[in-house]
């Protein structure tokens, strides 16, 4: 673009008095969205804090009639069965592995209730330990207060998820204010 083009192009701009009054309105409320804005975030964080704080103090508030013993003394682990899919034959049993319902056959090997663990494939942290392990002593409750330490932790969560969702709307709410006030100050409606 050539300068004398240029030159000729009319642009309409406030005055300054009314460019420096905007510019006032702009930066007040900037810096009050940018205070709930951190307020809301602070508030999100503390929301994940609650529970976890909760989730913690359930293990380490123990009450009347936990046991302390290993999880070994609780419940039967088993390391599982191999089946390839030459031995199976048709049928209505769930084959599992860490991954799911790989496919069927016609025997069980468990009796439910049950859980899988992958041992391979998808594994979390791995540790190898040539020594006996599980020495470690936890604290058990009774299977009625377990029942009820799981409806407090899932109503917990429940409550916890709904305000940090609350929160994140409430961020995304004051992004848009933020914009729509830039495009007021630029079209003159501020």
């Amino acid at each position: 673009m050539k300068a004398s083009l240029l030159k000729s192009i009319e642009i309409s701009f406030p005055p300054l008095p009314e460019q420096q009054r905007i510019v006032g309105i702009l930066d007040e409320a900037f810096d009050g969205i940018a205070t709930a804005k951190a307020n809301a975030e602070r508030n999100r964080q503390n929301t994940r804090a609650l529970f976890e704080s909760h989730l913690q103090s359930v293990f380490t508030q123990r009450g009347e009639g936990w046991v302390e013993t290993t999880i070994g003394e609780q419940i039967m682990l088993q390391r599982g069965f191999d089946i390839t899919k030459e031995q199976q034959r048709p049928g209505d049993v769930p084959v599992v592995s860490s991954g799911g319902i790989k496919s069927f056959h016609d025997t069980a090997m468990v009796q439910p209730p049950g859980v899988v663990i992958g041992r391979k494939g998808t594994l979390g942290k791995v540790f190898y330990l040539e020594n006996n392990f599980w020495p470690h002593k936890t604290f058990w409750p009774p299977i009625s207060r377990q029942k009820l330490i799981a409806q407090q932790l899932d109503s917990l969560y429940e409550q916890t998820q709904r305000l940090e969702s609350i929160y994140q709307q409430k961020l995304a709410a004051l992004d848009e204010l933020k914009k729509s006030l830039l495009h007021q100050a630029f079209t003159g409606e501020l």
